[in-house]
C-alpha cells in the first residue's frame, strides 16, 4: 500500500513537471512572420510591412545581444530599437538584377502580440528589372521551425513565398 502511494505521488510530480515544462517551451505553437511587399510607382520604392511576434523578437535580442528587451511594451530603450533594426537589415534583403538595394527601416508599430515593421528601398529601375530576389531569414537563426511568408504584389503580378531556414530566398523573373 505504501509503495502504491509513493508511485501515485511520483506520477503526479512527473505529470506536473511535464505540463509546466511544456508551457514554458511553447509560448506559441508556431514561429511565423508575414510580410507584404509592393512597389509604389509614385514613390519609386519597394515598400514592405513585416509582422513578427513580439516575444520572438525580444527572445532573439536576448539570445544574440544579451539584452532583456521590452519591444512592444512602451518601455523600449533606444538601444533595443537600434539592435532590432540592425538585425532586420541583416536578415531582409532585396536584389534587383543581382544588385542589392539599400533598405531603410522606417519604423514600427504594435498590434496586439505582433510588431509591424515598415521597410522601404528606393529604386527607379524596378519596372525594367529582369529579376527580383528577396532574402528573408528573420528569426531562422533562433527558431529552426521559423517560417517567413512574403506576399509580393505589383501591377498584375501576385506571388507568395514561404521562406525558411533551408530556403531563405525567393526569386521572380519579370517581363517573361
Amino acid at each position: 500500500m505504501k509503495l502504491r502511494k509513493i508511485g501515485i505521488v511520483l506520477g503526479i510530480i512527473c505529470v506536473s513537471y511535464a505540463v509546466m515544462s511544456w508551457d514554458r517551451l511553447e509560448n506559441h505553437k508556431f514561429y511565423l512572420s508575414v510580410s507584404q511587399l509592393s512597389y509604389s510607382e509614385k514613390d519609386q520604392a519597394l515598400q514592405m510591412s513585416c509582422r513578427v511576434f513580439t516575444d520572438d523578437l525580444n527572445a532573439l535580442l536576448k539570445a544574440r545581444y544579451g539584452i532583456t528587451a521590452a519591444l512592444g511594451t512602451g518601455q523600449e530603450s533606444p538601444m533595443e530599437e537600434t539592435y532590432a533594426k540592425e538585425y532586420i537589415l541583416k536578415k531582409v534583403q532585396f536584389f534587383e538584377d543581382d544588385n542589392p538595394l539599400d533598405i531603410q527601416v522606417l519604423g514600427y508599430k504594435k498590434d496586439n502580440d505582433v510588431l509591424i515593421y515598415f521597410l522601404e528601398a528606393k529604386t527607379s529601375t524596378f519596372l525594367e528589372a529582369q529579376k527580383f530576389e528577396i532574402t528573408h531569414s528573420l528569426l531562422t537563426d533562433l527558431f529552426d521551425s521559423q517560417q517567413n511568408v512574403v506576399h509580393l504584389k505589383f501591377r498584375a503580378l501576385k506571388k507568395s513565398f514561404l521562406l525558411m531556414k533551408d530556403k531563405p530566398s525567393g526569386i521572380i523573373y519579370m517581363n517573361k
